[in-house]
């Protein structure tokens, strides 16, 4: 019986050199590389169909790629790049808290003096691009106000919402225009949205508007048509 014990006692001794079972190291993460897609959009033909017949409008870019400033040109058109992103960025910066920010009056301000600064009655066409799901309701509501203030009636906006309503980021993208239905979109960021944007949400947010309309699209996205 003794020889029995030892043999368990034996077990349970620490050994430099264990002869079963190897330390376990999990697989080193693979980072994901940020995405890139080139794809049609149904928006962006109605968006330059609103356009047609009318030379050197000038158009609002809220994303401010220069492949779409470009592009505008070659269309006869007068693009604006407006560095609103960058406006968001320096205000309110990203990560935790930056939805908690946009309630400081002192970061409010400087957002405000960095972007949307133009005459009443500029622009004949708004790109929106995804920028409006970053602002919480307490800084939406005057933006929208500016965009309305600073647009001619009858202006096309296009926006785009992410629709996936499960996941807490989304993906911030460049947008860029590569002819009258084809967008390159480069992710370049992650972002939490300060809220999620169905439908009736998009309705109500533009209600002071004359019109919205929706068109579906892949990769989670959804592409408006507004009518100022």
């Amino acid at each position: 019986m003794s020889a029995v014990l030892d043999k368990l006692r034996n077990l349970f001794q620490p050994d430099d050199h264990p002869p079963y079972l190897p330390s376990y190291r999990p697989p080193p993460v693979q980072p994901t590389a940020p995405k890139q897609l080139t794809r049609p959009s149904n928006s962006l033909e109605q968006f330059f169909l609103a356009l047609d017949g009318q030379d050197r409008l000038k158009i609002l870019d809220l994303c401010g790629s220069p492949a779409t400033t470009e592009f505008l040109f070659q269309q006869d058109h007068i693009p604006r790049p407006d560095p609103f992103y960058r406006a968001l960025e320096l205000a309110f910066g990203n990560g935790a808290g930056y939805l908690d920010r946009q309630l400081e009056p002192d970061r409010v301000d400087i957002f405000v003096a960095h972007t949307l600064d133009h005459k009443e009655g500029e622009f004949d066409a708004v790109l929106l691009w995804d920028s409006l799901q970053y602002l919480r309701p307490e800084l939406l509501e005057p933006v929208l106000e500016q965009i309305f203030s600073i647009t001619r009636p009858g202006a096309p906006l296009l926006a785009v919402f992410h629709a996936d309503e499960r996941i807490e980021e989304v993906p911030v993208f460049s947008f860029q225009v590569q002819g009258r239905n084809s967008l390159f979109l480069a992710e370049k960021d992650r972002r939490r949205p300060a809220q999620h944007f169905n439908n009736r949400m998009i309705e109500k947010i533009f209600k002071n508007f004359a019109s919205t309309k929706f068109f579906l699209a892949r990769d989670h996205l959804r592409e408006v048509l507004i009518r100022r």
